[in-house]
């Protein structure tokens, strides 16, 4: 058997850990893996707050050969009602595309310390994405932009129906169902470019070709929100900025900008184009939209989407409509009248951006070894007896 680290991690991977008790937490788990050498300690995910934070692990088989990576979300034992709590948002998002999904059962009590079992998601945050477009000097492409939105869009889908299913059902693209009245909706609350996760391209899937597949990740600062049935959202008020779509809105906005601007208060009059003709309508979306390089549709999205009024978002189907049709229907031509001739929008100006900024850099950074992690039904578990930045660079990137 090829031997693995069994040691709890370094003190070094931990010092950053903002708290004692946070602290304690993550040696809970650390040492709780150590008579399982099968388990190997690969690095701290993201940063820990006050609440707790991750660890990721690799599960190797015997003959040394990675079986998959796993991300352990651990909590301070003031916590454990707030990891009960988020369990019960994760599970009942089982199945979704883009949200990150547990493992196992997904909560186990870990030593003193309780855990939940996620899978890893390994290129990256959107926030790494925009930073590495920035370094090169380019604007992400209009094309990216639409993909990014539809990953982000059926994410609010599965929030809004969430499919609830078990974890032998595999998972499924998330999409509207008959009935649009659900008993609950999963408002995120803390929707930004680190809780937004790169996932291993499909070449197979075409909503997923060109542009980068993600997974909505974090669920600590999530509510179940009872939905009025007069109302199309989970909310009647637009005080606290928080429902799904505007922060979509908003992640999308800074991406487009290449930057990290806050909302306009009270907000601008626009007028943008709907499927029923011109609206005039309050955006919260800064002028800065209006003078960067984006089609007309992307402009008036966004615009919606960071309504100052409930009624001028789109609902759901639209927005899934319109970026759909910009994903699988439109291709490099048609993007040709953007200065410059669009020549960011072609294919392979794409693919090759995209391996540099995000797949080949992101290997780099974490090692070749991760390359061949495989994500499979997890085996029988150790443990298994038992207001926020919005779009904007985060302060616990990738926290899981």
């Amino acid at each position: 058997m090829t031997s693995v680290n069994v040691r709890p991690p370094p003190l070094a991977s931990l010092i950053n850990i903002p708290s004692r008790d946070v602290f304690h937490a993550a040696f809970q788990i650390a040492n709780f893996f150590v008579p399982y050498p099968s388990y190997q300690f690969v690095a701290v995910a993201g940063s820990a707050g006050q609440q707790g934070g991750a660890l990721l692990y690799r599960h190797k088989r015997a003959d040394g050969s990675i079986l998959q990576q796993i991300i352990v979300k651990y909590y301070t034992i003031d916590s454990v009602q707030q990891s009960a709590d988020e369990w019960v948002i994760l599970n009942s998002l089982r199945g979704a595309e883009h949200i990150v999904q547990l493992i196992g059962t997904g909560r186990y009590q870990l030593g003193t310390t309780y855990a939940l079992i996620q899978e890893y998601v390994m290129f990256g945050t959107l926030g790494d994405m925009l930073q590495r477009y920035s370094e090169f000097r380019q604007a992400i492409p209009n094309r990216i932009l639409f993909n990014v939105f539809l990953c982000l869009i059926r994410a609010c889908i599965a929030m809004k129906y969430p499919p609830r299913l078990h974890a032998n059902q595999g998972i499924r693209r998330e999409t509207l169902p008959a009935s649009r009245i659900p008993a609950t909706n999963i408002q995120h609350n803390d929707l930004h470019f680190g809780n937004v996760l790169i996932a291993e391209p499909n070449m197979n899937d075409r909503e997923h070709t060109l542009g980068p597949f993600l997974k909505v990740i974090d669920f600590g600062e999530a509510t179940l929100v009872e939905e009025d049935e007069e109302l199309r959202s989970p909310v009647d008020t637009h005080d606290d900025l928080s429902t799904n779509i505007y922060e979509v809105g908003s992640i999308i906005m800074n991406l487009a900008i290449g930057g990290d601007l806050d909302p306009i208060m009270p907000g601008r009059e626009v007028t943008v184009h709907t499927a029923n003709g011109p609206l005039q309508m309050v955006t919260e979306a800064p002028q800065e939209i209006d003078q960067i390089h984006i089609t007309r549709e992307l402009r008036d999205l966004i615009c919606r989407c960071m309504a100052s009024e409930i009624d001028d978002y789109p609902d759901l189907q639209e927005a899934l409509d319109i970026c759909q049709r910009n994903v699988l229907e439109k291709t490099e031509n048609d993007f040709s009248e953007l200065p410059g001739g669009g020549i960011i929008e072609k294919n392979s100006n794409i693919s090759r951006m995209l391996n540099a900024v995000v797949y080949e850099a992101n290997l780099n950074e974490e090692a070749q070894a991760r390359r061949f992690s495989i994500r499979l039904s997890a085996p029988p578990w150790p443990g298994a007896r038992k207001r926020s930045s919005i779009g904007k660079l985060p302060t616990r990137p990738g926290s899981y």
